[in-house]
């Protein structure tokens, strides 16, 4: 179960809209798996954060790799980091009601924003529908559903058991409030600019290569810049988020923190390196595969410093944030000089759409 909710997340670069429904379905199903063999965790709550985190994470580096719409982008950055934020304190609190204040509306617009692309152009949308979506989003959506399972500590699959008629009736309501909203909607909607796409769109040809990657990355990219600064941000608190589950990991959150910062300064230095002097490999595979090799190395010497102040680093946990940080690193660097000619492109767009 943990490795399904690992794998199928990596899908959501190619095929958004359905790997994110099936993370939704594997987030739903794995406690009753647990259950079923008897094998739940012992702090299930902190782990399900620390994998929906994690597949969070992907979709919004997706997002910034295959939207193109400026305004969505924007207002899902804002989403995702908030919802992170509020999960690192949750995790270094423990109050649930962090999580209500900070909902996971990102999610779901993300949801919104690739049912649009199944039929219209997203950047056709006019800015202030993505930010009106969110908001409903929050309000109607995420608030009462944060409520339900955090504040109120209920579980759907035992109401419905105890309470069958409010399961049926649920399940009538939803084509209701389908229609609905459609009808709703309607007069506001252009007839479809396409036919059905479930594929993400192909990169700008400009930067489809890896090597093209490498270059605008050295050309545009040092280390102080917003794109370190995000990539750190990113990797830092998913390591604290999962510093939190890891059976048996007695690292403090400060050096979780610490750790993981050095590792991913580390990272940006030598890919800058590596790009500047042309070093990178042509296939993504092997860019991964030296990334892992590269953060092992990091990861030895962050073990000899913290040997000097007493800390032990356990290889297996280690391994862990390993995996993690090379997977959200590497898969930054892919989108970053994408996003950044999509942007381009769209400014160079006529304001139009509806």
């Amino acid at each position: 179960m943990v490795a399904v909710r690992a794998l199928v997340p990596l899908a959501v670069f190619r095929w958004p809209l359905p790997a994110l429904l099936a993370s939704f379905v594997a987030d739903a199903l794995d406690q009753t798996v647990f259950q079923a063999f008897g094998d739940v965790p012992a702090d299930y709550e902190a782990y399900d954060k620390a994998m929906d985190t994690y597949y969070l994470a992907l979709a919004y580096l997706a997002a910034l790799r295959n939207w193109t719409s400026v305004p969505a982008v924007r207002i899902a950055g804002f989403l995702f980091f908030y919802r992170l934020a509020g999960v690192v304190a949750y995790e270094l609190a423990g109050r649930a009601i962090l999580l209500l204040v900070f909902p996971n509306t990102f999610e779901y617009f993300f949801v919104a924003y690739e049912v649009v692309r199944l039929r219209w152009r997203p950047e056709l949308v006019r800015g202030r529908w993505w930010l009106l979506t969110a908001a409903v989003l929050w309000v109607l959506v995420k608030l009462p559903q944060e409520w339900w399972i955090h504040v109120a500590r209920l579980d759907t699959t035992t109401f419905v058991s105890d309470h069958p008629g409010w399961g049926w009736s649920a399940l009538a309501a939803l084509p209701v409030a389908a229609a609905a909203t459609w009808l709703v909607l309607r007069r506001h909607v252009p007839p479809p600019d396409h036919g059905w796409r479930l594929v993400a769109d192909a990169p700008p040809a400009e930067v489809d290569e890896t090597s093209e990657q490498s270059e605008w990355i050295a050309r545009h990219v040092s280390l102080w810049s917003w794109s370190t600064l995000e990539k750190v941000c990113l990797v830092t608190m998913l390591v604290v988020v999962y510093g939190q589950v890891v059976p048996g990991t007695d690292a403090t959150e400060p050096q979780l923190f610490l750790g993981s910062l050095l590792v991913a300064v580390g990272n940006v230095a030598v890919v800058l390196v590596a790009a500047r002097h042309r070093w990178m490999p042509r296939s993504l595979w092997r860019v991964v595969l030296g990334r892992l090799a590269l953060n092992a190395l990091l990861v030895a010497v962050v073990d000899g410093l913290a040997s000097a102040f007493g800390v032990v680093v356990d290889p297996g946990h280690a391994l862990v944030f390993l995996a993690l940080i090379t997977v959200v690193g590497t898969a930054h660097d892919h989108v970053v000089p994408i996003r950044a000619r999509r942007d381009h492109q769209a400014r160079s767009r006529a304001d139009a759409g509806w």
